[in-house]
């Protein structure tokens, strides 16, 4: 029962909000993620996979990220404070920003992703 309960409650949340459960992400967006994902690596000398996971070229990546590792990334993508640029680029820059994140990004890292070209491109191909 509890699981039903709780599969139930994470289908309406996927389904009220559209921005974190889009399906693939665009190419602009992968190179975001890919960018991410080497910053990661050079400052942090880990990264979860689950960064590229989807990402063309990176088809037989699997997700890395335990449970806990999700949920964790999850909330603090929920809670983050949002850098002024992803404040005033409005819910598409927001939703960028948090899907960094809750893919496994580290916070810091997915503020420094926020000055970069790459973000640009990746939330101007989310307004096409």
């Amino acid at each position: 029962m509890f699981r039903s309960l709780l599969l139930g409650s994470v289908a309406i949340f996927a389904t009220s909000t559209p921005s974190l459960a889009s399906s693939l992400p665009k190419a602009s967006e992968c190179r975001l993620l890919e960018l991410a994902y080497k910053v990661t690596l050079a400052q942090k000398d880990a990264a979860f996979s689950d960064i590229l996971v989807d990402c063309p070229g990176y088809e037989t990546w699997e997700f890395q990220m335990t449970t806990r590792d999700n949920s964790n990334a999850f909330r603090d993508a929920m809670g983050a404070q949002l850098p002024v640029k992803v404040q005033m680029g409005g819910d598409e820059a927001k939703a960028l920003f948090q899907r960094m994140i809750s893919r496994g990004v580290p916070l810091d890292v997915a503020e420094g992703m926020v000055d970069t070209r790459a973000f640009d491109k990746a939330l101007a191909s989310l307004s096409n």
